[in-house]
């Protein structure tokens, strides 16, 4: 038997073991895309049973280049069915980086730039930066990138899922400069950023335009979105944009809500502890939408808090945001970056004894209860058939920075070994 013989679907199992390839760098996905693309010139029929997994995703960005392939991909009558993801780069340049000598120099001597990187080099960057920021300038004046992608949503009948994130850059941001050096752009203009007073929903002057731009569109179509991704190292979404929404852009929210079996979302919570709690109205909507998500079954929620000695993240108030919701097919929660009351936390847990498998909590600060005392409870009431349960840099009144090895927490809660942190908090108690 060759090739020719074999059934398409185990040539496109072939193709998809090459996503999964041991490899020094099998995370990088355009190394992946590179082999992919070459196993399509094998015979016809491997071109056949590679060509979807190389066009699952398409990239929507305020970038020529960008807008041209999400245009002709959605065109095409072959490619168009393959579409499942749009990526967007929610990461809108500054002009603050255009011209600015000072800023090159103290670049250069960054230690942990490469050796190409030159006075000469940082010019040749800050030309291609500036070439980049005019067209997103003329295209965003324009509302051509909106254009483009209520028009390709109309053609790409199988889009299930949303990516907004700054955490991966596009090819076209890459060509810019070096990754590092982007990210610092971005960092400059986002870690801080303080949400300003006007609605951050103005397409013209918004910082998330891509998420305005997305959640608009997908409202005048008939998509049922199954997975939303919005994250990012430096911009996530502020919480202001869900109290800030009028009324249209929040049904239009909903709706994009409404058929998600997968959220990870990012809060951008601006380290301004005073704003975030004072913003109940964020928090009243936040509920409204997750409870509208009737469907989800992952649920990861985050507040982009950066660890920092001593210093508690922003309060996530379960009884605020998740009130006592009770989704019918939760089968893991994560949490990242919150202070949370263990009776909150654990009533959540409890709810969902019968479906949730698998927990995530990373830097989490937990009040009225230590972690030992909360695992404690959770195993002796919850009665769940664990599968996963991790923890990192976790806190409480008895201290901060304790993260579980793989699999000991599980461990215990499937009541196979003694409770982790209270071991650990006994060894430091001694030491």
């Amino acid at each position: 038997m060759g090739i020719r013989d074999l059934p398409l679907e185990i040539l496109a199992q072939i193709c998809r073991e090459l996503r999964w390839q041991t490899h020094p760098d099998y995370k990088d996905s355009n190394i992946q895309r590179k082999d992919i693309r070459s196993v399509r010139l094998v015979s016809r029929e491997f071109a056949a049973a590679a060509l979807p997994l190389l066009l699952k995703k398409v990239h929507f960005g305020q970038y020529n280049t960008s807008l041209e392939t999400l245009q002709a991909v959605s065109e095409h009558n072959v490619l168009r069915h393959y579409v499942r993801t749009i990526s967007c780069d929610d990461s809108l340049l500054a002009p603050v980086h255009l011209h600015d000598k000072a800023w090159r120099e103290d670049w250069i001597s960054c230690a942990s730039l490469p050796d190409k990187y030159n006075e000469e080099s940082m010019k040749d960057a800050q030309l291609r930066y500036k070439e980049i920021y005019d067209q997103m300038t003329k295209i965003i004046e324009e509302d051509e990138d909106s254009e483009v992608l209520n028009a390709a949503l109309v053609r790409l009948p199988g889009v299930d899922k949303i990516i907004i994130s700054d955490l991966f850059v596009s090819d076209e941001s890459e060509d810019i400069c070096h990754k590092q050096i982007l990210r610092k752009f971005l960092s400059a203009k986002h870690r801080t950023y303080e949400p300003p007073e006007e609605s951050l929903w103005d397409r013209a002057s918004t910082p998330y335009r891509s998420f305005v731009t997305v959640v608009r569109a997908l409202s005048m179509t008939e998509h049922r979105i199954r997975a939303v991704y919005i994250s990012g190292e430096y911009s996530g979404v502020s919480h202001r944009m869900f109290s800030s929404a009028a009324p249209k852009d929040f049904d239009a929210m909903c709706n994009l809500f409404r058929n998600l079996t997968y959220l990870y979302l990012d809060i951008n919570t601006h380290g301004n502890e005073e704003l975030w709690e004072d913003d109940t109205g964020s928090q009243d909507a936040l509920y409204r939408l997750l409870s509208t998500a009737n469907l989800l079954k992952t649920l990861l929620l985050g507040s982009m808090y950066d660890f920092e000695e001593g210093v508690a993240p922003s309060t996530l108030k379960v009884s605020s945001c998740f009130g006592s919701f009770k989704w019918p097919s939760l089968r893991s929660l994560s949490l990242e970056g919150w202070t949370v009351l263990a009776e909150d936390l654990f009533g959540l847990l409890h709810r969902h004894r019968d479906t949730i498998k698998r927990i995530y909590f990373d830097d989490i600060h937990l009040e009225g209860r230590t972690w030992g005392q909360l695992l404690d409870g959770i195993r002796d009431e919850s009665a769940v058939m664990w599968t996963q349960a991790d923890c990192e840099r976790l806190s409480d009144a008895a201290g901060w920075d304790y993260s579980a090895t793989e699999g000991e927490v599980t461990a215990f809660l499937r009541e196979e070994r003694d409770n982790p942190l209270t071991d650990y908090w006994e060894q430091r108690e001694e030491e």
